[in-house]
C-alpha cells in the first residue's frame, strides 16, 4: 500500500505541518504479517503500535 503526504496543497501554498498532526500508527501484527507460525513477536522490544511522526520525516 502507498500513501502519499504533501507538504503544498492544491493551490500551490505551502501547509504548516504541526507535530503529532500526521501520524500513522502500524501494529506489530501488521509488521510481521504472514510470519512463520512458531514466529515470536519481539513485543517486549518494540511499542505496540509503532507511532511515526510524519514531521520528523
Amino acid at each position: 500500500m502507498t500513501y502519499e503526504f504533501r507538504t503544498i496543497n492544491w493551490q500551490g501554498n505551502l501547509i504548516n505541518i504541526l507535530p503529532e498532526q500526521y501520524v500513522i500508527k502500524i501494529p506489530l501484527d501488521c509488521i510481521y504479517h504472514r510470519m512463520a507460525d512458531d514466529f515470536i513477536i519481539p513485543s517486549s522490544s518494540l511499542p505496540n503500535p509503532i507511532f511515526i511522526d510524519l514531521f520528523d520525516v
